[in-house]
C-alpha cells in the first residue's frame, strides 16, 4: 500500500488516520498539522509526524488535504512542487477539481465529499475525479476510502447532491430520531429508555435494508399488517407529507451547497 500523508489533523484527518491503522494496518501514514497536539494525536494513533508540508510531500506518495477551504490555497502553494509526483485528494467542500488543478497544476487529483460518520468508520465518501485521472490513481483513492467506511464514485455536479443525503441527511436522521424519541417519552417511557429503543431501531432498519437489498417499500409492506397499528401511522405519515418534506430537505440542503460552492469560486476568482 502507498504511503500516505495527511494535511491538517483535525476531525476529519484524525478519522482518516484512525481509520487507516484500524483498516488498513500495513498502510504507512503520517501527518502535518500546525498544532502540535495534533501532531501528538497523529502519533498516539500509530503514525508519523512532520514538521512541515515540504517534509510530508517528500515522504507520502499519497497526499489527503484535510485542511479549511480557506487554508487550501496557500497548502497547495506549498505542495506544488511535489504536484503531479503523486495523487492529491481534498476533502475540502466548496473546492471544485478545476481549482485543485489549477492550483497544482496537476491532474492527478481526487475530491472526496465524507460525513461526520467518518469518525466511526461509517461513512460512505462520494469521490470525483477529473476525467485525464488514471485508472490506478482513481482505485487508490476508493482503496483508501475504505478506512471511513467506504467511497462511491460519481461525477462531480452530483457532489452536492452527497451532501444533501449524505452530509447534511446525517442531521436530518437525528432528527427523525429524536421525534422517535419523544413520541415513547409521552407514551410513558423515559427519555433513555425511549432513544434506546428508536437508535436500535434506526440501525435494524438499515442492516434490514442491507442484508434483503428489497426497496424500502417492500419493507415497509412487510411491516403494515390489515388494519394494524402501523399503517395507522403510515397514513399519518403519508397525510402530512413526511417523505416529500424529507425529499424538500436534501434538495434545499444541495442547493445550498452549490450556492456556497459558487460564492467562493465567485470571491476567489
Amino acid at each position: 500500500m502507498k504511503k500516505l500523508g495527511i494535511i491538517g489533523f483535525g476531525q476529519m484527518g484524525s478519522a482518516l488516520g484512525r481509520g487507516v491503522s484500524q483498516r488498513q494496518p500495513h498502510r504507512e501514514w503520517g501527518a502535518y498539522d500546525k498544532l502540535s497536539e495534533n501532531l501528538q494525536k497523529a502519533r498516539d494513533q500509530g503514525g508519523r509526524s512532520f514538521s512541515s508540508v515540504a517534509e510530508l510531500a517528500e515522504w507520502s506518495e499519497v497526499v489527503v488535504l484535510a485542511v479549511k477551504p480557506q487554508d487550501l490555497p496557500s497548502v497547495c502553494g506549498e505542495l506544488k512542487p511535489w504536484a503531479g509526483k503523486k495523487l492529491v485528494i481534498s476533502v475540502a467542500a466548496g473546492f471544485p477539481l478545476g481549482r485543485m488543478i489549477s492550483l497544482l497544476q496537476s491532474s492527478r487529483v481526487s475530491r472526496w465529499m465524507p460525513n461526520l460518520a467518518a469518525s466511526v468508520g461509517e461513512c460512505l465518501v462520494g469521490i470525483a475525479h477529473p476525467d485525464k485521472l488514471s485508472g490506478e490513481d482513481a482505485q487508490e483513492s476508493l482503496e483508501l476510502a475504505q478506512a471511513l467506511g467506504g467511497g462511491l464514485i460519481l461525477s462531480e455536479k452530483l457532489l452536492h447532491a452527497v451532501t444533501g443525503v449524505s452530509g447534511s441527511g446525517l442531521a436530518f436522521v437525528f432528527s427523525f430520531i429524536q421525534g422517535l424519541t419523544l413520541g415513547g417519552v409521552q407514551q410513558g417511557m423515559t427519555y433513555s429508555q425511549a432513544l434506546a429503543l428508536a437508535t436500535q431501531t434506526c440501525l435494524g432498519a438499515v442492516k434490514l435494508l442491507q442484508s434483503t437489498q428489497q426497496h424500502p417499500e417492500q419493507m415497509i409492506s412487510q411491516v403494515c399488517s390489515p388494519a394494524g397499528t402501523t399503517i395507522e401511522g403510515i397514513r399519518l405519515l403519508q397525510n402530512s407529507g413526511f417523505q416529500g418534506m424529507v425529499m424538500e430537505a436534501v434538495i434545499q440542503a444541495a442547493e445550498r451547497s452549490a450556492e456556497i460552492e459558487m460564492a467562493e469560486l465567485e470571491k476567489n476568482s
